[in-house]
């Protein structure tokens, strides 16, 4: 109950007088509460002109305001229905021997005190029957109002009054227990019903409390409150910054507009399920000066076909100045062991790399001491045995390894071989090499060279190869993709291999056998990025591929490994194949029609609907096919992939190239 007394008791008559002696009177936009036998009413000024002339509480004539009965009001006028917009508050309708008016007009007796005790000891100068008010009494039952009755005090039980307590805050806005409106009839300030002060806005010059809750727009009035309670001096980059025991930015507003956090915990982003993406600042694996990347296989190793797109250093990069691999020059193409004039993959990686430290560890290759050194041993047209342990190109490996052991030990700088990237597998298609005979051979080819080049730098940290997916065995005259399949299958068996992307994304030249220098550079960009999470980031990789398949009568449901949800269809990188490159067949090996496009039906399921019963021995493929025989336009193709581009994006020196992960060729017999 509130301490501020509320006035005495007024009738309908009095009110009008009351009005007319504040040159305020009654006008038909002023409403009054009525209250008729416990009913609450609420009328207009123009229906209580109907009871102007009412001089009885007790006799009211009939009319449309009820009838004959018990009256009392509460004049809420200049009021709307949600709270008072004037001076006067509400009346007591209880007490019908003190009808002078409101208090503070001529005739009102009304005093009040602060304690019941004080009263009493003024109860000699309280006239019979008046009403007093105690306001502060330290006995909470002793607050409210007493009447002087028999000569004592007597505290009044007025139902009528608590009635319109309960009453008045229903006319707050819904969602209100108690309000204060502006001109326009909206809450400006109040208290919500589950006890929540709210304030449409406020100027605050100090503020303490125990849980700030924003919401709604970060605007500068909040960014002014949020730079007043941070403590310290804002880092460098920063226009607004959270600052952690240490005085380091926790997180906080870049001047760019970015929003950064070194650690983000949350359940869902946008209704999509979070995973691990940024280490945060500072975190990740650096552990030598000089960390060496090797680009081995054929052709595509080596940049065969293109023309050179990096021709300065953006960074602080590395290759051999010559083949005696005893000197570091900065990265500009090609690698040394390149054909002249070529873009080998080489700076893609790396650069992607560094691009990724800098957006996600926020490190500056200018901060730090990590370097990365690039080199290419591999020979074109090559088959995995031709490149394996005891060969001429696996010899020079050796020879790069060597090379940069010692040169960063010259130097007085650690060295690591950090990664092999893996350009390779057309010339076993061309060979029919079979599936089982090519995984084989990639598995041990990377643990070959681990265990040689651990022997060499004398490092304990594995050697990962990163390997894309080939598929150009249509241009090879090959109907079944037995490389394609091994490679993805080696990469989910072996936690040491790991998988980039299917090459079906890349433009090819028109040989369809090599790539433009833009395409090797993105190439590039894909291993790179995968080495950032693996190595760097210590993450567990896994690239857009099936998990499970479910049938129901025609339908297909498939289930997908999707790093970056929801999965997408892109016909614009990859022009639109028939069935998004789907193809059913039954155990006879006839195509079985599809009925309509597949269909995203979730973050992570696609639906087909086949023509007839999916059945025991069908088989479904994925990117086999194509009119064409390679790349992106009519090569064997397909359109999925997941969302990962929408934020993040290969710059490249401007070549700026989305990182969606494609989904990758694959087969399923139910």
């Amino acid at each position: 109950m509130s301490n501020t007394p509320p006035p005495p008791p007024i009738s309908i008559s009095a009110y009008i007088a009351s009005r007319a002696q504040a040159d305020t009177p009654a006008s038909t936009e002023d409403l009054v509460l009525i209250l008729q036998g416990g009913v609450a009413k609420v009328i207009s000024a123009n229906k209580l002109a109907k009871v102007a002339l009412l001089t009885s509480e007790t006799e009211p004539p009939s009319n449309d305001l009820g009838g004959p009965g018990d009256y009392c009001f509460c004049p809420i006028a200049p009021y709307n229905l949600y709270g008072p917009k004037g001076v006067d508050d509400i009346w007591d309708p209880d007490n019908k021997r003190s009808l002078e008016g409101p208090q503070g007009l001529p005739g009102n007796p009304y005093k009040a005190y602060a304690t019941l005790a004080a009263a009493n000891d003024d109860l000699a100068n309280i006239p019979a029957g008046s009403l007093i008010w105690v306001n502060a009494d330290p006995t909470p039952a002793n607050i409210g109002y007493w009447a002087k009755t028999g000569g004592v005090l007597v505290q009044s039980t007025n139902d009528r009054v608590a009635l319109l307590e309960q009453i008045l805050p229903h006319l707050a806005p819904i969602g209100y227990s108690l309000a204060i409106m502006d001109n326009n009839g909206q809450a400006c300030i109040g208290i919500l019903l589950d006890g929540t002060f709210k304030a449409a806005a406020a100027n605050i010059s100090a503020l303490q409390v125990g849980t700030l809750t924003l919401s709604g727009s970060f605007t500068a009035a909040i960014a002014t409150l949020a730079a007043s309670i941070i403590a310290g001096d804002i880092p460098p980059g920063y226009a607004y910054a959270w600052l952690d025991a240490k005085g380091a930015a926790a997180a906080g507003i870049m001047t760019d507009g970015t929003f950064n956090a070194n650690a983000l915990k949350t359940q869902s982003i946008n209704g999509i399920a979070a995973r691990s993406f940024r280490p945060g600042a500072g975190a990740g694996n650096y552990t030598a000066e000089i960390n060496h990347i090797i680009c081995y296989g054929q052709s595509l190793s080596l940049g065969i076909g293109s023309t050179a797109l990096t021709v300065g250093q953006r960074f602080n990069s590395l290759k051999f100045v010559d083949t005696n691999y005893n000197a570091f020059t900065p990265l500009i193409e090609p690698g040394i062991d390149g054909a002249v004039g070529v873009e080998t993959p080489d700076s893609g990686t790396a650069e992607s790399i560094i691009e990724l430290i800098q957006a996600e560890n926020l490190i500056k290759y200018t901060d730090h001491f990590y370097k990365i050194l690039c080199s290419n041993p591999g020979l074109g047209s090559q088959t995995i045995a031709a490149l394996s342990k005891g060969t001429a190109p696996y010899t020079k490996l050796l020879a790069q390894v060597s090379g940069g052991h010692t040169t960063a030990a010259a130097a007085g700088l650690s060295y690591i071989m950090q990664a092999l990237t893996w350009a390779q597998g057309e010339a076993d298609t061309s060979a029919g090499t079979l599936y089982a005979t090519y995984k084989a051979a990639l598995k041990q080819l990377r643990s070959d060279i681990d265990a040689d080049v651990k022997a060499v730098s004398g490092q304990t940290q594995n050697v990962p190869l990163i390997t894309y997916q080939v598929a150009s065995h249509k241009h090879y005259g090959v109907a079944y993709p037995q490389i394609a399949l091994a490679q993805l299958d080696a990469a989910i068996e072996d936690a040491n291999i790991h998988a980039c992307c299917p090459m079906y994304i890349f433009e090819y030249n028109t040989d369809f056998v090599h790539l433009p220098g833009w395409s090797y550079k993105w190439l590039g960009a894909y291993y790179g990025l995968v080495y950032k999470r693996v190595v760097i980031d210590g993450l567990t990789w896994d690239v857009v591929r099936p998990l499970s398949f479910t049938v129901r009568g025609s339908a297909i449901y498939i289930k997908f490994h999707v790093p970056a949800p929801p999965l997408k269809w892109d016909v614009q990188q990859v022009l639109q194949n028939d069935g998004y490159g789907f193809n059913l067949f039954d155990g006879a090996g006839n195509p079985v029609t599809l009925t309509g496009l597949p269909a995203i039906i979730a973050n992570d399921t696609v639906k087909i609907i086949a023509s007839a019963p999916v059945v025991a021995g069908m088989k479904l493929q994925y990117a086999f096919y194509g009119t064409g025989t390679t790349g992106r336009l009519d090569g064997p193709r397909g359109n999925l992939r997941d969302s990962q581009g929408d934020n993040l994006v290969f710059d490249g020196g401007g070549l700026m190239k989305r990182m969606d992960n494609w989904c990758f060729m694959f087969e399923h017999i139910f």
